[in-house]
């Protein structure tokens, strides 16, 4: 016997339709979820990218100003400090560091404004420390013509970097 061509047959039902629209429709959920989840990722470790990106900056700029220290002309071999605390280092040239808030300033001569070095610092810390690699304390007896290295600690959100630099001038290389 040959059936003839039964045209409900070949073609989805109604059922059918719906149940694969629903399946269709659970996966683009689940797919959409983890595409938000990914691209929440990559903002937040972009983030933390450049957020590290300034703070190791900051930290380079700083360091290279501490190693650059003149010399003070009136004390030939020490370095012309005028300011010295734990969140602020300046010098006789002008050139200054500090924690402003929550904004680390860069100070040149001869630039028209301060530079932003940092902003959202949670913690700035400059430790002055002697020829015997001791802690100063400047104003109880130690001047800064006796620093010869500092630690700085640099917190910018849950990045946090320490390095410790020298003074050129204190090695005698002016």
């Amino acid at each position: 016997m040959h059936r003839k061509n039964q045209p409900w047959r070949r073609a989805f039902t109604l059922i059918e339709l719906i149940a694969a629209i629903v399946v269709f429709s659970l996966v683009s959920m689940v797919f959409a979820g983890i595409m938000l989840e990914s691209a929440e990722a990559y903002a937040s470790a972009s983030e933390a990218r450049e957020r590290g990106e300034r703070a190791s900056l900051a930290m380079d700029r700083i360091v290279r100003m501490i190693r650059e220290v003149p010399e003070n002309e009136a004390a030939p071999g020490t370095p012309d400090i005028t300011d010295a605390s734990a969140t602020a280092l300046e010098l006789g040239n002008g050139a200054a560091v500090r924690l402003s808030g929550s904004t680390l300033i860069l100070i040149v001569p001869d630039a028209p404004a301060p530079a932003v070095l940092c902003t959202e610092v949670s913690a700035f810390e400059l430790t002055y420390l002697g020829q015997d690699g001791m802690e100063l304390a400047l104003g109880a007896g130690d001047t800064t013509a006796d620093i010869h290295r500092i630690n700085v600690r640099l917190a910018c959100g849950q990045i946090e970097l320490r390095t410790s630099a020298f003074l050129r001038v204190a090695l005698g290389g002016g």
